[in-house]
């Protein structure tokens, strides 16, 4: 039957699609580009994300709702015996994991859906974690004052830290203090200002890897330099806000003033021209 020829090719052309599908797959697989620790820009993005998966779960999650948007696409095909579903999904499919690849970006300089993702819910996570880190420097001053006479060292000092830390922020201090204390000290507090994100997080770990080489008057001044910069870019924010409410205020403002004049034009206007006509008959 004509149905069921229909479904044979459709059948056919949608896996010879697919096997081209997984070609170009394999073809647009982005290069990892390692850093300093080995990790790749995706790896970095994530965990800059607060998530302890990396690029490779990531993929395997694309492909997987890639491949379960193609297998739909497929299963509409033969079951209205329309090709034009399997050629759509097989594009749709391609595109999706095309644009939401785990790179910066793509055509050379344009920033990809991913990079932009990861800034938008990265600027969000940034300012929750500086609020608890404000709290922790704020520890770190009171553990400065308390223990001049005594000196904690770097190592009490952090993990008193991560004790007190917030429910997003202690993951971040105890990695750190885990990598602290298998001899990796530059690189946990580079995974920390990273893990942070912000300048007051990387300012925090330049403090953080000298815990050991400066008396408790240096770091109680260079903490409360630090907690000071802090208040000062939160009041900077706060002002910064304001007058964009400000702004949007008054624009919605004007736009309501102008609305209610036009109103006012048009209903006068029409009161003149029903006048007129009125005088004409």
């Amino acid at each position: 039957m004509p149905a069921e020829r229909i479904a044979s090719v459709s059948l056919i052309l949608t896996t010879l699609l697919c096997c081209g599908i997984a070609l170009l797959f394999q073809c647009f697989e982005p290069r990892k580009s390692a850093g300093e620790d080995g990790l790749s820009y995706a790896d970095l993005r994530l965990r800059g994300l607060g998530s302890r998966r990396g690029e490779a779960f990531y993929l395997r999650a694309l492909r997987l709702f890639c491949g379960a948007l193609f297998a739909f696409a497929l299963f509409k095909t033969l079951k209205s015996g329309d090709v034009s579903f399997a050629l759509i999904g097989a594009l749709a499919s391609f595109y999706v994991y095309w644009l939401l690849q785990p790179r910066e970006y793509i055509f050379g300089s344009v920033r990809s859906l991913f990079s932009l993702a990861a800034d938008l819910l990265g600027t969000f996570r940034r300012k929750r974690l500086d609020r608890d880190l404000y709290t922790c420097c704020v520890v770190l001053k009171n553990l400065a004052i308390v223990q001049k006479s005594s000196p904690l060292s770097a190592d009490v000092m952090l993990e008193k830290l991560a004790k007190c830390a917030s429910r997003e922020l202690k993951p971040i201090f105890w990695s750190m203090l885990s990598m602290y204390r298998t001899g990796k000290g530059e690189q946990a507090f580079r995974y920390f200002a990273a893990a942070v994100g912000t300048p007051a997080g990387r300012t925090a770990a330049g403090i953080f890897s000298k815990l050991d080489r400066i008396n408790p008057a240096e770091l109680l001044e260079q903490t409360e330099a630090l907690i000071d910069a802090m208040k000062e870019r939160r009041v900077t924010q706060g002002h910064i806000q304001a007058q964009r409410n400000g702004v949007i205020t008054m624009a919605l403002a004007t736009a309501t003033i102008m609305i209610a004049m036009l109103d006012f034009l048009v209903v006068v206007v029409y009161m003149d021209l029903m006048l007129m006509l009125s005088q004409a008959w």
